[in-house]
């Protein structure tokens, strides 16, 4: 919090015009703004704790993202093999045919 020398402050204004009651109220309007001023220091703590958050939360998205690619991994290689399973039977199926159809063509010439 910003400190007012509010006497001299006072002094200040009195020498430059003001009456004593007007200089208290600006002062005491100064006084009751500085509550809500904040220091240096109150700054860099802030910014020291965003940035102690900010490393916290991207560590944890990081080890949701190798996670999650670790499922995706795993899901993919599931496909694969069930895409396998239908695949093979087929290709081997148009396979025995095709030989079948030529050994048919040669047999019958």
């Amino acid at each position: 919090m910003a400190l007012l020398n509010t006497h001299t402050t006072i002094k200040e204004f009195i020498k430059y015009g003001f009456s004593e009651d007007q200089a208290e109220v600006i002062v005491n309007a100064i006084n009751d703004q500085n509550t809500e001023l904040v220091t240096k220091n109150d700054l860099k703590f802030s910014i020291s704790e965003l940035k102690s958050d900010l490393t916290s939360d991207i560590s944890k998205l990081k080890y949701e993202l190798k996670s999650n690619i670790s499922e995706l991994k795993v899901s993919i290689a599931e496909v694969k093999i069930d895409i396998l399973k239908w695949i093979l039977p087929f290709v081997a199926t148009n396979t025995l045919a095709t030989i079948g159809l030529i050994i048919t063509a040669f047999w019958r010439s």
